[in-house]
């Protein structure tokens, strides 16, 4: 930068140097107000991305447990229709054992009279 004076200006030197730095300033001011914007920007992508990501791992939670639930559901109705089963195969079983029981006596029976 230049100190000379120029014709008609009888501005002292420091008044011409504040005059050439003020350019210089509200360019600085300028790139670092550019500079927070971007780091804002940047830090807000940064937050929606966190935030997405917290959103995805609870659904996954919520899908997990799910699953979880409905495993378990199945595995009740699974076991309860097992013992139902059971339960009517012993009836079952009992009723031939005693249908067994009264062939044979009536078989016997017939065999004894003759």
């Amino acid at each position: 930068f230049s100190l000379l004076r120029e014709p008609g200006n009888s501005g002292s030197p420091s008044l011409i140097m504040a005059a050439a730095f003020q350019g210089t300033k509200i360019r600085s001011d300028r790139a670092i107000t550019q500079r927070q914007k971007h780091e804002a920007a940047h830090e807000s992508l940064i937050t929606h991305n966190l935030e997405q990501l917290k959103v995805e791992q609870y659904a996954i939670w919520e899908n997990k447990t799910a699953d979880v639930i409905r495993e378990g559901r199945v595995r009740n109705k699974v076991d309860q229709l097992k013992r139902v089963r059971g339960e009517h195969l012993q009836d079952r079983r009992q009723r031939l054992a005693e249908l067994l029981a009264r062939e044979q006596a009536e078989y016997e029976r017939e065999i004894g009279r003759a």
